[in-house]
């Protein structure tokens, strides 16, 4: 796929490669091999592939290089990503101002994912919109995404998905008046 994406003379915008078995090894060939291809890529769904952390951080390093410049969209959904590679990614999110929607949900995160994303969430200058599911139980990881999001300038949308209402009782007062916002 990789070959022959990079023989194209075509560019792509759309590409879906979910459930199709791909690792890092065979995502760093796809973006080593297909640039031209690839260059006009907005968006890019790589869910239920075993990319892991080493796929997201491979991920990280390309959004940093402006490697695919025209990327709007990534969906990393089932990837057996943790709380490293969730790391990588956010990091590069503050840096890289084309991505608009990333969506992470059914990953591998604890407290120490979610307290990244929250740090990074005010220095995030292009993303629009952010899935992810909520997998903790710590009731300080809330208030410091909350913060995260009321710090952020440029997010419209996130869509949590797992977070049962009044699980949180001391933030849910927050979460539902920081709701309009998002």
């Amino acid at each position: 796929l990789a070959e022959s994406l990079g023989q194209q003379k075509r560019s792509l915008v759309y590409l879906n490669l979910s459930e199709n078995q791909i690792t890092c090894s065979g995502l760093r060939t796809l973006v080593d091999n297909a640039t031209v291809a690839l260059s006009t890529l907005t968006h890019l769904n790589l869910g239920c592939n075993s990319l892991i952390d080493e796929g997201a951080t491979f991920l990280a390093e390309t959004l940093k290089l402006q490697s695919l410049p025209s990327l709007k969209s990534l969906r990393l959904i089932n990837c057996g990503i943790s709380d490293d590679g969730l790391a990588a990614l956010v990091s590069a999110s503050e840096e890289n101002e084309t991505l608009e929607t990333v969506d992470l949900q059914l990953n591998d995160y604890t407290d120490q994912g979610y307290l990244a994303l929250a740090s990074s969430l005010p220095s995030m200058k292009g993303l629009r919109q952010i899935d992810f599911s909520w997998t903790t139980s710590e009731l300080s990881v809330m208030p410091a995404l909350l913060e995260g999001f009321r710090k952020n300038t440029s997010l419209h949308d996130a869509n949590i998905t797992g977070c049962e209402p009044g699980k949180f009782p001391p933030v849910q007062k927050q979460i539902q008046s920081f709701a309009p916002r998002l």
